[in-house]
């Protein structure tokens, strides 16, 4: 949502374009990142058209996120609003170099996942509003919990929610100066 909500801000008149890294072969729990995301833009753009959301599939790199976001990018008449989000950090910024590459003017970015290469793009890319930051360091005692419930007879989910927080430039685990 915070991406659609920059873009709003920044781009009052113009409803985006949503170019979403999607890594299908990863299974439905990295496609819900990917639906996630259409969902928060769509939330902020309600009437968003199917048409202004293009599913951008990729391996979880950022070479082939690269080379398929300028695919993609051809289909997004000039001058319109582009907003782009990955699986990963490294799918986000294949995507943010396409754009660029391609000569987008008007396109926002933000990271997924939160490591150091995606802090940097925060830091370093005015076209980076932020990152969704999944708080690597709570995973263990997530799954610990977990693990411990289904020891003692726990019945517990078969997938585990991962903490997640918006994280902007301004925020301090993301170390910009």
């Amino acid at each position: 949502m915070y991406l659609a909500q920059q873009s709003k801000a920044r781009f009052p008149s113009q409803v985006p374009y949503v170019l979403g890294g999607a890594e299908p072969t990863s299974g439905s729990l990295i496609m819900e990142r990917y639906n996630g995301a259409v969902a928060g833009e769509k939330s902020v753009f309600p009437g968003l058209p199917s048409s202004h959301i293009i599913e951008v599939q990729n391996d979880g790199t950022a070479p082939t996120a690269y080379n398929n976001t300028l695919s993609a990018l051809s289909t997004v008449p000039k001058g319109s609003v582009v907003l782009l989000t990955g699986v990963n950090d490294e799918v986000t910024g294949g995507m943010a170099k396409a754009a660029a590459t391609r000569g987008v003017k008007n396109y926002l970015v933000n990271s997924y996942g939160g490591d150091p290469y995606g802090f940097t793009q925060v830091c370093t890319n005015s076209h980076y509003v932020g990152a969704w930051y999944l708080e690597p360091t709570l995973w263990g005692q997530d799954a610990l919990t977990a693990i411990m419930d289904e020891m003692n007879g726990v019945k517990v989910p078969g997938t585990i929610g991962v903490v997640g927080e918006e994280v902007t430039k301004s925020t301090d685990i993301v170390g910009c100066k």
